[in-house]
């Protein structure tokens, strides 16, 4: 009930006394009950060196997730605030890196959209001729499902036209 290296009891309890005369203390050890800390956006090497040095337990798993880097805990449980016993366990949820979305087929703007909504940012863009739909993209720089760092940017090309089969009209 008390923070570890407090004095909650003496004895004598108060009054004076004299040199040389024993005083007893209470230290304590500390609570069994801690509360947990938001641990959200914040790397797992902080946080597990945090966990260490208040002798908590923990267990970590990781997960391809929108809007957190790589190695950044998105979510934890028992969650913020919550008070558990020194010699509970807790789970970190650690990004392993944001997929890199499949951009292929996409227009220009929907493609940088999509990066944006990932945290990701839309690196060089440039357009080629290719057989591809115009105004798609058909390249990008990272493939689709590639683990990236949030803000990572991503390069893509853009179909100029479309050279689909030449049809010619032959007089008779």
């Amino acid at each position: 009930e008390y923070d570890e290296d407090v004095i909650f009891e003496q004895s004598p309890a108060s009054g004076k006394i004299r040199k040389g005369d024993k005083i007893t203390v209470v230290v304590s050890s500390g609570s069994d009950m801690i509360t947990l800390a938001d641990y959200t956006g914040k790397n797992i090497d902080v946080v597990t060196a945090e966990l260490d040095a208040l002798k908590i337990n923990y267990v970590t798993e990781y997960k391809a997730v929108n809007n957190y880097s790589k190695n950044e805990v998105f979510q934890q449980s028992p969650g913020n605030g919550s008070k558990i016993k020194r010699t509970s366990t807790i789970t970190l949820y650690v990004s392993s890196g944001i997929p890199v979305p499949d951009l292929l087929g996409l227009t220009k703007d929907r493609a940088i959209a999509t990066l944006r909504d990932a945290g990701l940012v839309e690196g060089t863009i440039s357009e080629e001729a290719s057989s591809e739909k115009a105004g798609t993209v058909f390249w990008q720089s990272t493939p689709k499902e590639t683990p990236v760092d949030k803000g990572t940017e991503i390069s893509f090309t853009i179909s100029k036209y479309s050279s689909g089969p030449v049809v010619t009209t032959i007089p008779t």
